[in-house]
């Protein structure tokens, strides 16, 4: 009931939206030799993946700097519990790596069908087998047991986990669905068109905040999962042109977005211009 309450409140609200404020931006990185995205945060380090490698990089949140942490693959996440790591080497297989890139546990999923692996707000490990195309069974798995549990039938491929609720983005409905661990059915929870042109809703990419009660929905909104409240997002660090790619991440303590954007006109750019290259920045409290 709480959660039919929060929908009506959301669509009620769809008028006169939240005004709380995110207007600063840092820049942290960007390098025209990589070119960043799934954007993860943990522990003052932002993790991302170079879409041109494969190769997984950790960059100090602080000051900028940026070392190659090791494994590669095509997506991952990171959590207190390790580096979840998604690619290709014949078959597709998620692997687990401790925070320095030593692996931990080898090939806990394989097959022919493409994984998207994610940790939820209490370090479980989860992923989709997209058997569906971009959608599959949300599985739960413990890779110190080896064992495998299917904990919802059907998710698409954007998706993040909660203690007991899992979240997910279908790019054919343009909507956000709630749905209850090991329950059968799903809520539209969040259904919308973007105001701001060029702007797509196959960009979008979903992050729940540390505490589980709010939803980012890149890069259009963030969602509070109980009330239904909207906070639009103004993530544009550049005067005009600008979209975002890759990623989000919230930070540590829910108060700010790591997120990367490219600047769409580049012919212009010159080798020092880091504005004209996916960069990387934070987006939120100036503290």
């Amino acid at each position: 009931m709480k959660r039919v309450l929060a929908i009506a409140g959301l669509l009620v609200l769809s008028c006169g939206q939240s005004e709380i404020p995110y207007p600063y931006f840092k820049y942290i990185f960007s390098s025209p030799q990589v070119n960043p995205v799934n954007i993860r945060y943990h522990d003052g380090y932002i993790y991302f993946l170079d879409s041109g490698t494969g190769q997984i990089w950790r960059v100090n949140a602080e000051d900028g700097g940026a070392v190659k942490v090791g494994p590669s693959g095509y997506q991952f996440d990171v959590s207190g519990a390790g580096l979840a790591v998604v690619s290709f080497q014949g078959e597709n297989r998620l692997d687990v790596y401790d925070l320095s890139g030593n692996l931990l546990h080898s090939a806990l999923l394989h097959g022919p069908n493409p994984i998207r692996a994610r940790y939820g707000n209490n370090d479980e490990l989860y992923a989709v087998v997209l058997t569906e195309g971009d959608a599959g069974p949300l599985i739960r798995l413990n890779p110190d047991s080896g064992t495998v549990d299917t904990v919802f039938p059907r998710v698409g491929e954007e998706f993040a986990v909660g203690s007991d609720e899992a979240f997910y983005f279908s790019p054919d409905e343009g909507r956000v669905f709630v749905c209850k661990l090991r329950d059968t059915s799903c809520i539209s929870f969040w259904t919308g068109k973007p105001s701001a042109p060029d702007v797509f809703l196959y960009n979008v990419r979903l992050d729940l905040a540390p505490d589980g009660g709010r939803l980012l929905v890149s890069p259009l909104l963030i969602l509070d999962v109980e009330t239904g409240v909207q906070t639009h997002l103004h993530t544009n660090p550049y005067d005009k042109g600008t979209e975002l790619e890759g990623g989000v991440a919230w930070s540590d303590d829910g108060k700010g977005i790591y997120f990367n954007a490219a600047e769409v006109d580049t012919a212009n750019a010159g080798a020092d211009d880091y504005k004209y290259y996916w960069a990387i920045w934070y987006y939120g409290n100036p503290e």
